[in-house]
This record gives structure tokens, C-alpha cells and sequence, in this order.
């Protein structure tokens, strides 16, 4: 014969379930200035991380034509890294696209690049030769 297992109520008729566990503690002993409650506690906002791209010059593949990658991405939304290429594109006059994770923009335009997104408060990583 099976054991029937004893269930949990979740309606929140059969007891505790949703109790705070530390509202029975007293702050007796704590540092002047803190209080019982979570809610009143302050935590320092962390800095805006700085977001990070990798670039590099290649052309291995491409008819012999040379192209500058940016890839690997931090912090940054596929979204917004199309609108920089856009951008990007509009400001060097020449042609790019966005192939999954990776923009190519045409040419070896690495400074002019890495100009453009310092501006744009990204930290620029060179990769390759």
C-alpha cells in the first residue's frame, strides 16, 4: 500500500506561507542608525558599466578587400547595435553590415572607428594586426 504524501496548503488558509522569517527578531544591539526594516536600508548604485567592443582589421576570405569587425559586444542590445551602424555608415561614408553578432564595415577604417565609439562612450579592445 502507497503512502500518501502530505501536501501543502498554497491557498494561504492553512498557515505561514508567506510570513516574513525575520519579523520576530528584535534590533536590539545594532548600530545606531539601523532600523528592523529592509525597506529603509540603502544600497549604493553600482557605476554604469562601461561597454566594451572588439575590433579588428581583415581581409582573409574577402577577395583580398579589406574590412574592420567589431564583435563581442558587452552591454549593448542587438537594436542598438544596429542603430550604430547606421550611424557609423552615415558618419565614414562607406558601406557595413550586421552579420548575426558581428558588424563589417568596408575598408580599414580602425581609427576613425575607435574615434567614433570612444565618442560614444564605449572602450575600444584592437585585436589582430
Amino acid at each position: 500500500m502507497a503512502r500518501k504524501l502530505k501536501r501543502i496548503p498554497t491557498d494561504g488558509a492553512g498557515g505561514s506561507f508567506g510570513d516574513n522569517p525575520f519579523s520576530g527578531l528584535s534590533t536590539e544591539g545594532l548600530p545606531v542608525g539601523v532600523s528592523g526594516s529592509l525597506s529603509e536600508v540603502t544600497v549604493p548604485v553600482a557605476a554604469k558599466k562601461k561597454r566594451v567592443v572588439k575590433m579588428r582589421r581583415e581581409k582573409a576570405g574577402r577577395g583580398g578587400k579589406e574590412v574592420t569587425l567589431l564583435k563581442d559586444f558587452e552591454n549593448i542590445s542587438a537594436p542598438e547595435i544596429l542603430d550604430l551602424l547606421a550611424s557609423l555608415k552615415k558618419r565614414l561614408g562607406t558601406g557595413g553590415k550586421m552579420q548575426g553578432m558581428v558588424v563589417e564595415i568596408q575598408g580599414d577604417q580602425r581609427d576613425a572607428v575607435e574615434a567614433f565609439l570612444v565618442g560614444k562612450d564605449f572602450r575600444v579592445v584592437r585585436a589582430g594586426g
